[in-house]
């Protein structure tokens, strides 16, 4: 189940950075995205987190 949730909440990340024109490339937990992209795509995996477990502020994302 948790592979799951996991692949849906990547799947929504990878939907809405490609609706919005960024450039991202799922890597694990991670995603790989040009620098000038980095804190939004960090915003949208926090969402997609939290919508996919509704919980609020359900995963804090690191960039690195």
């Amino acid at each position: 189940a948790l592979m799951r949730i996991d692949s849906d909440i990547t799947i929504k990340v990878v939907k809405r950075c490609l609706g919005e024109g960024i450039p991202v490339l799922p890597v694990h937990d991670s995603m790989v995205t040009p620098a000038r992209h980095q804190q939004r795509v960090a915003e949208i995996m926090e969402a997609s987190a939290s919508e996919c477990l509704k919980v609020r502020n359900a995963c804090p994302v690191r960039v690195s």
